[in-house]
């Protein structure tokens, strides 16, 4: 195995195994009765590292390491970082809700079979289950997590809006305003045309991985 391969099968196989865990807290959670309440709390840590470790993602792409746009990996990687660092990491309200343990399974759950799929692509070994979970969980999933996302963001927004969270005001010496809470409405506007495009877009990805498959299968 070459370096490169080598390298990436490591990055994905960490990721996996970061994401099984994030996941297994939550688990441990409701199975000894704990409420979603406790959610952040216990897993915040694990949860903002192996989020913050996808950014090498973006570095990945613009060195030509994987053969990804750089533009869709960082805009698919810095939405997250905004809901997980600049939403839920500031406004306390939304910690203890529910729609962040939903949150949570969602991207957990997407993740670990992704990492999974291209860990063992890089092998050469069998990939039928690994690459069926891959391209058909995000048919629960996606709505699971984007729906999750839009209602934090929602839910976040007087908080961000009563105290400023991220604006800058004038005067200042950068005479520069911000208002972070009408960045916030146009990003959960752009929830509604963008969720069914990446829909339609997996949609097309599974038909044409899985077909791909069921020919490799036959042959």
């Amino acid at each position: 195995m070459q370096l490169r391969q080598s390298y990436l099968f490591l990055y994905n196989f960490a990721c996996a195994l970061g994401w099984t865990y994030v996941i297994s807290r939550v688990g441990k959670l409701a199975s000894i009765g704990y409420g979603v309440e406790n959610t952040y709390s216990v897993i915040k840590q694990p949860f903002i590292f192996w989020q913050c470790f996808q950014s090498l993602e973006i570095l990945h792409a613009a060195l030509g390491i994987v053969r990804s746009s750089v533009i869709t990996t960082f805009i698919q990687v810095a939405s997250r970082l905004i809901i997980l660092l600049a939403i839920v990491c500031r406004v306390p309200e939304v910690q203890l809700s529910v729609f962040f343990t939903t949150l949570t399974v969602a991207w957990s759950l997407a993740e670990i079979p992704r990492y999974l799929h291209y860990a063992l692509s890089l092998t050469g070994g069998r990939t039928t289950v690994a690459t069926w979970l891959r391209y058909s969980v995000f048919l629960i999933l996606y709505p699971l997590g984007a729906g999750s996302e839009m209602l934090l963001l929602y839910k976040a927004m007087p908080y961000i809006r009563d105290r400023g969270i991220w604006s800058l005001k004038l005067p200042n010496k950068l005479n520069f305003a911000f208002d972070f809470y009408k960045v916030c409405w146009v990003l959960l506007f752009l929830y509604l045309p963008g969720l069914p495009f990446m829909y339609a877009h997996m949609l097309r990805q599974r038909k044409k991985y899985l077909s791909n498959q069921h020919k490799r299968r036959s042959d």
